[in-house]
């Protein structure tokens, strides 16, 4: 061992990474010998470990710019930390490290680096680079997996391509690869996000079909599609069938329901479906609240919304800005306005601010009696809270 790869590891053990990737550009440099590839993959473990990414991803840059063997596993867990970035730059630097890898290094990519990269393509939107990908996957004779085709369902879903993703669906069909319940909810979910909800429903009547329909999931899903077109009935069907079937309700399954419910300004139904909700020792929670305080105060029973804001503070929860904009609102229909006012001192109390949204409704507040005037003088308090 050289002293220059001693003192890396010196480095290493003491966690001065940025240091550590200083001196190995140094050793990278044109008529230096460059380190081994024990050592590169020493750093990458090292960096990795520590969740050190920026550092890691140089050391992989330099690894390959040297025409050293990178280790695939701390390159799918580099891959798979792009997942949690927000930064365009950095998630396309490690794309084209990631693709550099692959084409370097063919005989050592797996599934699993495959399916990372389709993941982080799927969630960018990189639709067109996802199909190279794919293809590519296939020129090295890496077979897809139920894992495969669910990341690239999704990522279709995503972009609200229903055409691609019911042709990978077929695909999974035709080669009776990892049709299963998750699979199919992937499917599921990407029709609904797709507004495709008749494609959704007939791929269920398969499961059906099948004996293997019986999955919470799945009909809570189907029942969130069935919100986003206001069928009420649809839900209501979907729910008793689950309940005959021995099928568990959620949580998630209780609040598609009341969604539905209030969208369709039932809130009769709504009730009723709490009732059964809280009947079988599941509590509500704060998106339960935050939909049944929105549909009262939209039919103006806001007596109801303000009781039910009150439950929610004594169960330990806390209004957000959306459930107090929806209590003023509903106050605003209401015409009440001290108790609208109120709402919106309580607000500033629990020191949730105020926004656009909550201004213009307190304007509404006061329009809806007369209050011209009142409505005016909000101005400066807006500009004051902005």
């Amino acid at each position: 061992m050289t002293s220059a790869e001693q003192l890396l590891r010196a480095l290493l053990h003491g966690q001065l990474h940025g240091r550590a990737v200083e001196l190995l550009q140094g050793l990278c440099q044109p008529g230096a010998s460059a380190p081994s590839d024990q050592v590169f993959n020493s750093m990458l473990d090292s960096t990795v470990r520590t969740r050190s990414y920026g550092e890691a991803w140089d050391v992989l840059e330099l690894l390959l710019k040297c025409g050293r063997k990178a280790d695939k596993y701390f390159v799918s867990i580099l891959t798979k930390s792009l997942e949690a970035s927000n930064d365009k730059r950095w998630v396309r630097r490690g794309i084209s490290l990631v693709d550099k890898f692959i084409e370097q290094q063919r005989e050592d990519v797996d599934e699993i680096v495959f399916n990372s990269l389709l993941n982080v393509l799927g969630q960018t939107g990189d639709m067109q680079k996802l199909q190279q990908t794919l293809n590519k996957m296939n020129d090295y004779g890496v077979a897809p997996s139920a894992v495969t085709f669910g990341t690239v369902v999704k990522a279709y879903g995503r972009a609200r391509d229903t055409e691609s993703v019911i042709k990978v669906w077929n695909q999974m069909r035709s080669r009776c690869l990892g049709i299963n319940p998750v699979t199919c909810g992937c499917v599921l979910d990407a029709c609904v996000k797709c507004n495709s909800l008749d494609k959704a429903m007939a791929i269920f009547q398969e499961m059906r079909m099948q004996g293997m329909h019986k999955n919470t999931v799945l009909y809570a899903t189907l029942i969130k599609g069935l919100a986003k077109v206001r069928d009420l009935q649809g839900a209501m069907n979907l729910y008793h069938e689950m309940r005959m079937e021995g099928v568990p309700c959620n949580l998630v399954t209780f609040n598609s329901l009341m969604d539905v419910c209030v969208r369709c300004g039932d809130l009769q139904t709504a009730a009723y479906f709490l009732q059964d909700m809280m009947g079988m020792g599941i509590d509500p929670d704060l998106i339960t609240f935050s939909t049944l305080i929105k549909g009262y105060s939209h039919i103006g029973e806001v007596h109801k919304a303000l009781a039910l804001s009150k439950e929610l503070k004594a169960r330990g929860l806390k209004c957000d800005e959306i459930m107090y904009n929806s209590l003023i609102d509903g106050c605003a229909k209401a015409r009440k306005v001290s108790e609208g006012l109120a709402v919106f001192e309580e607000m500033l109390q629990s020191r949730v601010q105020p926004s656009n949204i909550t201004f213009s409704i307190l304007v509404k507040l006061h329009f809806e009696v007369g209050q011209i005037a009142e409505a005016f003088r909000l101005v400066p308090t807006f500009v004051c809270y902005r």
